[in-house]
């Protein structure tokens, strides 16, 4: 900065650094000769030559004592010594290089080898997972299998039993119905005739012959009269036994024997009956009225 501002012309301002710069190197430093060749510029420039010849002594003073160093100590021995202790230096970079590298590697492969065998055990313990829930599906669907062929065999041998009971019971019954109601005023079949109402009346009002029926009815349609007779306990015995009828699946012309009404009263029971059903609050309603 001294040196700028002699160049430009700016003497107090070189004063100023030069000042600065005086203060700043003590006088055993290196750079104590180039101060005074500065300083006697300075001088010299301002007027001052007194100053200035004396700072050209100190620097001549000091060149002479550099020498004298310089030949007590060659310059081979000095260079050597720098090199060493350069040479010293990068090899202790080098170590620490080296030893942060592997550091570093190794580091990384316990990190790898870690965060690959935690994946490899979660792979794992998924395999078995998705293995033993593979496992359990196949052997619930083979229970399920064999559950549902029992149940379709049950079912095909309950469904036929029923079917030959039902038209076993029932055939007969309806057929003598039909004919008792047809010939009811024929009196040389009275024979006949007393014995298709004895027969009738079994099933009209005698206990066991209603009590029959609602078994069948109930084999037949998963026990609905059971059903009816939690869900709507306000339905009289006449409308049960209606309803048992009608389940059963006898025809209007025996029902109207069974109850001893006509044809057509026994048609108005039954519309009665069904929408009564419909709009009570039975959870099954919808079932109840389906089979009507």
């Amino acid at each position: 900065m001294t040196l700028a501002h002699l160049s430009a012309g700016r003497l107090d301002s070189a004063r100023y650094y030069l000042h600065r710069a005086q203060a700043a190197i003590v006088f055993d430093s290196p750079s104590r000769v180039f101060l005074n060749e500065v300083a006697a510029q300075v001088h010299y420039r301002t007027g001052d030559y007194r100053k200035a010849a004396e700072e050209y002594r100190n620097e001549a003073f000091l060149q002479d004592s550099l020498m004298r160093i310089a030949v007590k100590q060659p310059y081979a021995n000095v260079h050597r010594n720098f090199a060493d202790k350069e040479k010293r230096i990068a090899q202790r970079r080098l170590r620490g290089m080296r030893l942060n590298f592997f550091l570093t590697l190794a580091l990384a492969i316990v990190v790898i080898s870690f965060a690959g065998f935690v994946a490899y055990i979660n792979y794992r313990r998924r395999q078995l997972t998705v293995a033993e829930h593979l496992s359990a599906l196949d052997e619930i669907r083979n229970t399920n299998k064999m559950l549902l062929m029992k149940l379709e065999a049950q079912h095909r041998s309950e469904t036929e039993e029923l079917q030959q009971l039902v038209k076993e019971r029932f055939a007969e019954i309806n057929e003598l119905a039909a004919t008792y109601y047809e010939r009811k005023g024929a009196n040389e079949q009275r024979a006949i005739y007393n014995k298709v109402r004895a027969l009738l009346e079994s099933y009209a009002s005698g206990t066991d012959g209603k009590r029959e029926i609602e078994r069948v009815v109930d084999t037949c349609h998963d026990n609905i009269m059971q059903k009816i007779r939690a869900e709507l306990p306000e339905l009289k015995e006449s409308e049960l036994d209606l309803l048992g009828y009608v389940y059963a699946g006898f025809s209007l012309q025996v029902i109207s024997v069974f109850t001893g009404d006509s044809i057509n009263y026994t048609a108005v029971k039954k519309s009665r009956l069904k929408a009564k059903i419909a709009r009570s609050a039975a959870p099954s309603r919808e079932l109840f009225v389906s089979l009507m």
